[in-house]
């Protein structure tokens, strides 16, 4: 059985760091108008908390998305059918 290898980039010059400090917090001083989006803390007078960001991204986001990029690479579906079926279905 053969295997297959991909690549996985980023442009940002900090993600390896964010990447692999599983130790670091993610938790920021954010906006109210962001704190609606991501897992926040309400320190009152208008001041959050939120979780931004975390350790593994890359790697989680591969994982969640196993089954598409297998399907992709076996040739059973293209990266743009997946992205209009997950807008159809209003993942994106």
């Amino acid at each position: 059985m053969g295997y297959i290898m991909v690549n996985v980039g980023f442009t940002a010059f900090y993600a390896i760091y964010v990447h692999e400090d599983t130790a670091a917090s993610h938790l920021k001083r954010i906006k109210a108008s962001k704190a609606k989006k991501v897992a926040s803390i309400d320190l009152g007078n208008g001041k959050f908390l939120g979780n931004i960001g975390q350790a593994k991204f890359l790697e989680a986001a591969l994982l969640e998305n196993m089954q598409n990029v297998l399907d992709i690479i076996a040739g059973k579906t293209t990266a743009s059918d997946l992205r209009k079926a997950m807008r159809e279905k209003g993942m994106i």
